[in-house]
């Protein structure tokens, strides 16, 4: 069962939302994210488009893996909605 939060995020353009707008992204991650100048979800998404390792690479930024899965599979939702 997806979440508000999933379902709002993959239901409407991102535009120029911060980075908690995306699931599984909390604070923590926010940080960690912001350290490396990722600070909007199109930067998270660029990065699911290009980068065959998405997942290693998200499992720097996200601890828990049921929240990097909500992550990946909103980003996957909202590339297949809104890019394809």
């Amino acid at each position: 069962m997806a979440t508000k939060k999933t379902r709002k995020f993959v239901s409407e353009p991102i535009g120029d939302k911060g980075i908690l707008c995306i699931p599984g992204v909390g604070p923590a991650a926010q940080k960690k994210f912001q350290v490396d100048g990722i600070t909007q979800p199109y930067q998270v998404l660029g990065t699911f488009m290009q980068d065959q390792n998405f997942m290693e690479w998200l499992k720097h930024y996200i601890r828990y893996k049921n929240h990097q899965a909500q992550c990946a599979t909103a980003i996957d939702v909202y590339y297949n909605n809104f890019v394809c």
